[in-house]
Order: structure tokens, then C-alpha cells, then sequence
């Protein structure tokens, strides 16, 4: 019997819980990266593990998200602060230091940098082990930011990865990435987990309340609207499929951004301004992308993807660009199809099958469904983070 096999073993015996905290900065906003720890949480509370949370109060429209998590069984601990900038990293800090002397904790579960650059060297004087879910590369993201950002993020990022007793990446992608140019050694990948409680059970918004016919062929996206998210690409290719006589089609466009005047002005020089609905960000994407009859990701840029695998257990047929994670959760072929990154025609190409194919869309959705249902779902792959902290935990003892 392994150490490791030995020590879970031993926990079920003496009944023994383990405890894990985390820490969401939610006074603006919940960011997409806190969602998918919030995912990470739901999962572990349906594994039986104790987890602590401590949140700053996030405004009216996010509370949704830390009211589940304490219907979930998990302790919550909000912050109320009007600090910005370092005094408020500080705060988060020095209250996880506080919550996991008072409970005993012996793991932290982190997900950005800065949470890690400010709490890693106080507990590692601590003896507490850090699990560092890595979703994005801060190093790409700041590549075309001033000297002096580029310095900072990548300062973080060393310290950030020297503290961490483990470095699990959203992604093979990722994961592949730092290696090679990071040399981290304590690097497992774990995907991000889907609610598939939430997207298996939206509200439908019928197409009418998207100002488009019944039989309209809905393709759909949801994204912020940035360089990086590509939606010039994702213009041109609808243009170029409804010019093969799909007029029955329109594109809704879930999101904003700083581009949007600019696609808007796109769309008008290619005559599709009638078909193309900007509809802004919801913070019910799932009761929109329930109505779509196909689903689409351009970025160029993309560490996981996680609106195509929602749309994926939402049963829609998926095209995405081959950027990054995305290429690990959609199956070329049987649950959608991947593209080149940019590739407008070969883009068109694939919505032009999947109109002309029903039996295709409903064969993609049916597989879609159940690779993301078997695959991604909370308690799959929080099992994986378990095994992570137990290894941890044995190995401090």
C-alpha cells in the first residue's frame, strides 16, 4: 500500500474531513477565473471536503454565486472593504492567514498571482501547502503593455510559481507552455470543471425574444469584444456562409467591449448588419445559448475555453479555433469541429455543413453532452484535485 493510499485510507477510518480555503476577490466583479474555482468548490463540497471562503462583498449581480456556494454546505467568511490596490491584496492576506490559523487548515487553494505573491512567503513560514490552479498566461496577456507592467507581472509570476507546492494548469496547452519556458517540475493539469447543474437546466429565451424568426438558423458566441477574442474572423466567415443563400440565419453576439463600434461598422460594410445582433453582457449567457443551433469560439488566444464546453453540455454543436485549451475539449468531428485560427473560409465551410445537416447537429449535440457530462463535470474533476491535497498533506506529516 502507498504512502498516499495508506493516508486516505487512514481519514476514512478516523473520519477525518479535509479542509481547504480559498479566496475570491469579488468586490468589482466575479471574473471568469473565479467562476471556474467556484466550479473547483462546488465539486469538493459534493466530495465531502470542508471548504472556507473568503469573498469580499461582490455587487448585487454576483451574489448569486456565493449564496450557492453556502447553500453547497461551504463556510463563508465576506469581507466588507472599501481598500483598493495593495491595502486590499493585503487585507484578503492577512484574513486567510487568520481563517486558516483559527481552523487548523493546512491547504490553500489559489488561482491568481497577486493572491499568491502577497499570502506565498508567510505561508510557507507557515508549513501550509498552496495549490495554484493556473487559468491564463499573465506573460502573453501583458506582452504589448509598457516595460514597467511587463516587469511587475512577470515578478509575480516567478514568485507565484516558486511558492506553489503544486501548479495545476486549465490545460495540456498551458501546462506544456510553462514547462518549457518556466521549468516547473510540480505541474499537473487539471480542466476546468462545468456546472452542469446550471447549463443542463437554463431558461430558455426562445428566438423571438432575440428578435429572430423560429426558423432562423441561430449561430451564437459569447465573449468579450477584443483583439484576442477575434469576432473580426467570426464576421467574415458568417458573411461568407449566408452569401451561399443561408438568409435564414442571423448571428447573435452575447458580450462587450471595446471593439464593439468597430464590428458594428463591420458588419455594415459587409451588408450582414441585419442578420448580426449585438446584445450586450448577460449574466445568464446559458438562457441565450440554450436558443442557439450552433455555437462559436474564434480567439486567437484561449487557455480553456470555457463557453464551448457550456455550450457542449447545453447539447449545441460547437466550432471553435484551434487556440490553445479549446482544442482539448471540443472532438473534431463528433462533437464539433475545430478551424485555423482566422481561416473565415474554412469557418464557413463548417456552418455551412451543420445547416445543411441535422441529423450531424443533433448526433454532435447528443456527444457533445456526454463527453462534457462524463468528462468535466464538478465532482469529476475535483476527485483530482482530492488526490492532490492528500499527496500534499501526507507528505507534510
Amino acid at each position: 500500500m502507498t504512502l498516499t493510499l495508506f493516508y486516505i485510507v487512514q481519514c476514512n477510518l478516523l473520519n477525518i474531513k479535509l479542509k481547504v480555503l480559498f479566496v475570491l476577490p469579488s468586490k468589482i466583479s466575479i471574473t471568469g477565473s473565479s467562476i471556474a474555482v467556484i466550479n473547483i468548490m462546488i465539486g469538493l463540497l459534493e466530495n465531502n471536503v470542508e471548504v472556507y471562503v473568503i469573498a469580499t462583498k461582490p455587487p448585487k449581480e454576483y451574489e448569486i454565486f456565493l449564496t450557492r456556494l453556502e447553500k453547497k454546505g461551504a463556510k463563508l467568511f465576506i469581507i466588507s472593504s472599501e481598500k483598493s490596490g495593495y491595502r486590499y491584496w493585503k487585507l484578503l492576506a492577512s484574513n486567510a492567514m487568520e481563517i486558516m490559523k483559527k481552523f487548523d487548515i493546512p491547504l490553500i487553494h489559489l488561482h491568481l498571482p497577486k493572491l499568491m505573491y502577497f499570502l506565498g512567503n508567510d505561508l510557507k513560514k507557515m508549513k501550509k501547502k498552496i495549490v495554484f490552479t493556473v487559468e491564463g498566461d499573465p506573460i502573453y496577456e501583458v506582452k504589448k503593455l509598457g516595460f514597467i507592467t511587463r516587469w511587475k507581472t512577470n515578478r509575480m509570476w516567478k514568485k507565484s510559481l516558486s511558492y506553489a507546492d503544486y501548479v495545476c494548469p486549465c490545460s495540456n496547452w498551458l501546462k506544456d507552455l510553462i514547462v518549457k519556458r518556466d521549468k516547473v517540475k510540480k505541474i499537473f493539469t487539471v480542466h476546468n470543471s462545468i456546472d452542469i447543474e446550471k447549463f443542463q437546466n437554463p431558461n430558455k429565451i426562445s428566438k423571438n425574444e432575440l428578435n429572430v424568426s423560429e426558423k432562423d438558423f441561430v449561430v451564437m458566441t459569447a465573449a468579450r469584444l477584443t483583439l484576442v477574442k477575434d469576432i473580426e474572423t467570426l464576421l467574415k466567415g458568417f458573411s461568407l456562409f449566408v452569401k451561399k443563400g443561408k438568409k435564414n440565419s442571423s448571428l447573435i453576439i452575447l458580450g462587450d467591449g471595446e471593439l464593439k463600434e468597430k464590428l458594428i461598422d463591420m458588419t455594415k460594410k459587409l451588408k450582414i448588419e441585419n442578420l448580426v445582433n449585438f446584445v450586450g453582457f448577460k449574466n445568464n449567457p446559458q438562457d441565450f445559448i440554450a436558443s442557439a443551433d450552433v455555437f462559436v469560439m474564434t480567439s486567437k488566444y484561449e487557455p480553456f475555453g470555457m463557453p464551448a464546453a457550456e455550450a457542449g453540455c447545453m447539447k449545441i454543436p460547437t466550432i471553435v479555433s484551434k487556440a490553445g485549451g479549446m482544442m482539448e475539449i471540443i472532438v473534431h468531428g463528433k462533437t464539433g469541429f475545430q478551424f485555423n485560427i482566422g481561416d473565415q473560409n474554412e469557418l464557413a465551410l463548417y456552418l455551412d455543413q451543420l445547416y445543411n445537416d441535422k441529423e450531424m447537429r443533433m448526433n454532435f449535440a447528443r456527444n457533445a453532452n456526454e463527453h462534457i457530462s462524463s468528462n468535466f463535470a464538478p465532482k469529476v474533476i475535483s476527485q483530482k484535485f482530492i488526490k492532490i491535497y492528500q499527496e500534499l498533506i501526507q507528505t507534510s506529516n
